[in-house]
């Protein structure tokens, strides 16, 4: 067969006035400077939003005018958890003398490769240096393409009028149940078992039909047919899949014969995504960018709420959810806030985490100029900022055998115990019963969009030595959040 033809370059684009401005700032300011390109992916083209530059490093020993790749890579990683769908670390920037950019792309050459790998949902993928000299008027580019062994020149196409951006809004309603096995002895961590399980669960929202403001648009529909809507007023999206469609398995059962016990995991709730685009940008495209958001805001939120239980009770990082025993945790919660430019970042509050640091923490990660304030988020902003996420679901009380359910009884004279309470979003950890046959890992989706409180749901039932729980009823649940939501309409 004859080989395929390589496809055009992406072009990458900057406003002019941004590229300007900043090269002349640096070359009042400063003789050295390091940072990330914040752009937007489109169908053909990344447009660099904005320009972050690398914190100080508390580390001691750092040389001031050198480059620490590792730091910049650390600082890509949490400046990526911040970004909405559609918006993405293209690369980075350096602003030094023009003598030592060989030097220095060298060096740079992991951040571009880090960079890279976190693109690989993007079409023909590539990661863009932006070279800032301080003793001339003209920046210039590199580009590191994907199997590409060396960087090359890169055109740099400078644009007079900021680009505008469309933003799609989106809430994941789902269901999940799933097991875990102990990760102690060489076994998969927990995390690893959780993505594992949930992967059939995320290639169902891959697969869903979705509509903009109630109309599904063609194939080759472009964003410049949609009227504008930004952060304020975003396009409300609704996703749907069929509801035959709506089981998935979660993975393999536990093996058969072991002795070992396994905890059951179900994982529930609304979850809200966003993504932006550009007017030339295909529909199919932006939503796509919506869908993954919504997958990669539910990852996030385990990663955090794992290593958060691991840190407070200073247990092994690889299995930090205990077994047999009534615990609950609430999951963090995800804000986004409107910075300049037409766009929303965002970052997440969990539980009990001080609301007067958090402006702090945006600001050490996307800097000054970029943050919404520097002197931290009041009680208020955060409250408006997290309303979409406020409590809206019960959570139900874990199963209880006759022993245990003897023992919760209240004195004579006193009110039960409340089975469920309001909350954003919880991981809920409980007893389960023992049983001789293999627990089945059932999955339910139910997907739905709208402007309305969303949460999200984490429960642990309990442990069984393979269990006999009733999985049919976890499965109708999800198909009645299916039908009333609206997931059977597509």
């Amino acid at each position: 067969a004859a080989p395929r033809a390589r496809a055009a370059m992406r072009r990458v684009q900057i406003l002019d006035s941004l590229l300007s401005e900043r090269l002349e700032s640096l070359q009042s300011s400063s003789t050295f400077e390091t940072g990330l390109l914040l752009a937007q992916n489109g169908s053909q083209a990344d447009t660099v939003l904005h320009l972050i530059p690398t914190p100080s490093s508390d580390e001691d020993g750092s040389v001031p005018g050198s480059v620490d790749a590792s730091w910049m890579m650390t600082h890509a990683d949490a400046v990526s958890h911040m970004l909405p769908g559609g918006i993405a670390v293209l690369g980075a920037y350096l602003f030094s003398p023009c003598a030592k950019f060989p030097a220095l792309e060298v060096k740079l050459r992991p951040v571009l490769a880090a960079a890279l790998k976190r693109l690989n949902g993007v079409d023909e993928a590539q990661a863009v240096l932006l070279l800032l000299p301080t003793d001339a008027r003209k920046a210039s580019a590199r580009v590191l393409a994907a199997n590409s062994p060396s960087m090359k020149p890169l055109e740099l196409n400078t644009i007079s009028t900021p680009p505008q951006l469309h933003c799609l809004e989106a809430t994941w309603s789902f269901t999940a149940q799933l097991w875990l096995q102990p990760a102690d002895g060489g076994g998969p961590a927990q995390l690893a078992q959780l993505r594992r399980q949930m992967a059939p669960t995320l290639a169902l929202l891959e697969a869903t039909e979705a509509t903009i403001g109630g109309v599904r648009h063609a194939a080759g529909a472009t964003f410049s047919q949609l009227a504008l809507c930004g952060p304020q007023q975003p396009h409300q999206v609704r996703l749907f899949h069929p509801v035959n469609c709506l089981e998935a398995d979660g993975g393999d059962d536990p093996p058969l014969g072991t002795a070992t016990s396994v905890a059951t995991v179900r994982l529930a709730g609304l979850v809200r995504g966003r993504a932006f685009a550009g007017g030339k940008d295909r529909v199919c495209d932006g939503l796509r960018s919506l869908r993954r958001d919504l997958a990669r805001t539910v990852d996030r939120r385990l990663v955090l709420l794992l290593d958060e239980v691991a840190e407070e009770e200073g247990c092994d990082s690889r299995s930090p959810l205990p077994a047999g025993e009534a615990r609950s945790w609430p999951l963090p919660r995800r804000a986004h806030f409107e910075v300049e430019g037409g766009l929303s970042l965002c970052d997440y509050l969990t539980e009990g985490e001080d609301t007067s640091e958090f402006g702090d923490k945006v600001a050490e990660v996307l800097g000054g100029q970029l943050a919404p304030t520097t002197g931290g988020f009041s009680n208020a902003d955060l409250e408006a900022l997290l309303w979409p996420e406020a409590p809206a679901h019960k959570v139900p009380a874990p199963p209880q055998d006759d022993s245990q359910r003897a023992a919760a009884a209240p004195p004579p004279g006193k009110a039960p115990a409340p089975a469920a309470r309001d909350v954003a979003s919880v991981l809920a950890l409980g007893k389960g019963k023992q049983g001789g046959l293999p627990l089945a890992a059932i999955a339910a989706i139910a997907i739905a969009v709208a402007a309305v409180a969303a949460a999200s749901l984490f429960t642990i039932l309990g442990t069984a030595g393979g269990g006999d729980l009733a999985a049919s009823v976890n499965v109708g649940e999800a198909r009645g959040l299916a039908d009333e939501m609206g997931a059977g309409e597509g």
